[in-house]
């Protein structure tokens, strides 16, 4: 920096980086112009240069040039004082990056010499505990990106960064050649870059039109500047169905998740973290039970993330910062379709678990579907909000504040909102007319169903409890017709887990309607290939073994089984019980963990088949008098060795045949669901 010796009182201290380095680079500019005309000396001021550390220091130097003397500060530091001409100041943020590279290059290697056995003592320092989870990327973006806050990964929060770096796109990190794109490893898993580069190719074009959150051009390394969860939740969802290496998706299940909770535990975020959470509450780690799946308790950190990163506000994000943001369009059209995929995710998780939702549909989401609005959407996600947006009334208007029963007092306030949310369904069918692709119409689907479940929910002696059946089933077939369809490309295996929580619901309704009377009304054996159709279709879906879409579709074989195959019918009867539940605190959901919940009922009385000579008693017996635990197929179940049809109370699935087939998918049930009560408190 430049200064003046007889008006340096006058020449304030310059503040913004950019004037600085500008006043840089234009120094010998300045003299030439001063000393280039020719004139005496003495009518011109003295001209006077900071050594290069003052100048590295922004400081004001004492230095003597003729003379030379050292200035005082670099005699007080014993530090080298020279004046170089064509010096330019290095920027800390640039300093710190290069040092952050050498570290990461550190750990790189010493993780590598881990792997191959033991370092030679004294090479290297032991590692962090957080740096044994995951290696950030090595950029030469100036980004620490081993740190999850926002101010270290976006561009445009620093004012400074964007007087330094005036032309840098504020959305994409520098260009990153993917050459040169380094191995990366989390845990003890380690994947080149070119194994990354083909998950990430393969998440763009199996699973990224499910949920069209993210840009397919950028590369691998732009994504782990931005965000490591975010790149390594990309890598973990591919690696759901990757056939070179069908064992990479469980071996990064658990250092994933480490990685996981610990970025969550770094305040603040960015919001590159909540895509990461979007993306992985939709293709969630599956779980063999319930209460082991964190999903629904990470959308809510989600929600809350993205509220406190002020994505529900997208324009006036310095609200909700230390400093001023200047955004540009691109990260204002980010922001908001980050917002609009985070409640169309709570939205989806909620009614897959039969939850409260625990969406913020404010005004601005509102209005996307307008074209007045100031904010685009792409059509994918818009559609796709404003059916996720009519599921939230469903649950809204029919199911948060249900009672119990609705008896023929309240089937009529019932029935008026059933035909209210009928006719809004119709008129946004209407509205996407031939524009919906696939997938969306997938989506519009399920909506339906959700809808109509609350056929369940009704007294046999209400008006419209046919007609809410006939409803129902429609609406199932339609569902699980459309789910079937998805055999190219897109995939029904590639979709997420509220899908497959709607394939399984549609089987367990299905289940209910064709074992009932209700059944004589329909086509039982179309519903029957359908049936079957979608056991077929829960077992592709399944990620892993023993996972709940498995153990599901071995339930539902059995129940299928013991509930009479579509022919335990009774067609004499005007009132059918078995369609009635007890269970009704799970939303739309009920009728599922109704017809899990149905074989405790049995387990507690204590129920043992009869047993009588021959070999059919042999094999009916309980899975925990043999062997081997029975294999997913037809019952040998013999009517001679029953219990009398009079003592089983009839309800759900209980006929006849039914404690047989309870006993034996006793092992396949136990720890799916859980209640923190008895079957008999039940409501």
């Amino acid at each position: 920096m430049d200064y003046n010796g007889d008006h340096g009182s006058d020449h304030k201290r310059k503040r913004s980086t950019f004037t600085s380095n500008s006043s840089e680079n234009e120094g010998p500019e300045v003299e030439s112009r001063h000393g280039g005309d020719g004139q005496d000396g003495e009518h011109r001021p003295v001209k006077r240069r900071a050594c290069n550390e003052c100048r590295q220091q922004k400081l004001r130097c004492d230095v003597v040039q003729q003379p030379f003397a050292a200035c005082s500060r670099c005699r007080r530091l014993q530090l080298e004082c020279r004046i170089e001409p064509n010096f330019r100041r290095v920027a800390k943020r640039t300093e710190n990056a290069e040092m952050q590279r050498e570290i990461v290059e550190l750990r790189r290697l010493h993780a590598n010499s881990l792997r191959q056995g033991s370092p030679q003592q004294g090479s290297f320092s032991p590692m962090p505990k957080q740096a044994e989870q995951y290696s950030p990327p090595i950029h030469m973006s100036g980004i620490e990106p081993h740190r999850a806050s926002s101010e270290a990964r976006l561009r445009p929060i620093t004012p400074a960064v964007q007087d330094i770096e005036p032309a840098t796109n504020a959305f994409m990190p520098p260009t990153t050649d993917e050459e040169t794109f380094d191995t990366q490893f989390i845990g003890n898993v380690t994947l080149s870059g070119d194994r990354i580069a083909h998950l990430f190719h393969l998440y763009f074009i199996h699973y990224h039109p499910f949920l069209p959150l993210l840009r397919p051009d950028q590369t691998p390394g732009q994504y782990f500047a931005l965000s490591p969860l975010l790149a390594w939740t990309v890598i973990l969802i591919s690696a759901r169905r990757f056939p070179p290496d069908p064992s990479l998706f469980e071996s990064l299940c658990s250092p994933f998740m480490s990685l996981l909770w610990s970025t969550l535990a770094e305040v603040p975020q960015s919001y590159h973290v909540v895509q990461a959470l979007c993306l992985f509450c939709t293709w969630s780690i599956p779980t063999s039970n319930s209460l082991n799946d964190p999903v629904f308790m990470i959308t809510g950190l989600m929600m809350q993330t993205a509220m406190q990163q002020g994505l529900h506000q997208p324009r006036n994000a310095q609200d909700f910062m230390r400093q001023r943001v200047v955004l540009g369009d691109d990260v204002i059209e980010d922001r908001v379709k980050t917002w609009a995929a985070c409640n169309i995710v709570a939205q989806s998780v909620s009614t897959g678990n039969g939850q409260p939702p625990i969406v913020r549909y404010n005004r601005m989401l509102q209005t996307l579907s307008s074209t007045e609005s100031e904010y685009k959407l792409p059509d994918e996600i818009r559609i796709r909000l404003q059916i996720e947006n009519f599921c939230n009334n469903v649950t809204k208007g029919l199911y948060i504040n249900a009672p119990n029963k609705y008896e023929p007092k309240d089937a009529a306030e019932k029935a008026t909102m059933v035909s209210v949310l009928g006719r809004e369904f119709q008129a946004m069918e209407m509205e996407f007319g031939g524009r919906l692709s696939l997938i969306n119409t997938l989506h519009l689907r399920a909506a339906e169903i959700h809808l109509r479940y609350s056929a369940f929910f009704d007294a046999e002696s209400v008006t419209t409890y046919q007609k809410g059946l006939i409803s129902l089933y429609y609406a199932t077939t339609n569902f699980l017709n459309c789910a079937l369809s998805l055999k190219g490309s897109p995939n029904l295996i590639y979709s997420g887990a509220y899908i497959l929580q709607m394939v399984v619901s549609a089987a367990f309704a299905l289940l209910k309607l064709l074992n009932s009377s209700f059944g004589t009304h329909v086509d039982l054996e179309h519903g029957k290939q359908l049936f079957n159709e979608t056991l077929d279709a829960i077992k592709r879906m399944s990620v892993k073994s023993n996972d709940r879409a498995m153990r599901l579709a071995e339930v539902l074989t059995r129940l299928w089984t013991a509930a009479g195959k579509g022919e335990a019918i009774s067609p004499g009867r005007e009132t059918d019980s078995s369609l009635q539940m007890q269970v009704r605190c799970r939303m739309s959901m009920s009728h599922v963990y109704d017809s899990v919940w149905r074989w405790r009922e049995f387990r507690d009385r204590g129920r043992k088949p009869q047993k009588r000579g021959g070999p059919e008693s042999t094999a009916a017996e309980p899975p925990s008098t043999q062997q081997q635990p029975p294999m997913i197929g037809p019952l040998p179940l013999n009517a001679s060795i029953l219990p009398d049809a009079q003592d089983i109370p009839l309800g759900g699935f209980a006929t006849p045949t039914m404690d047989n087939g309870l006993m034996e998918i006793d092992w396949m049930l136990d720890g799916l669901v859980d209640f923190p009560y008895e079957w008999d408190t039940v409501p």
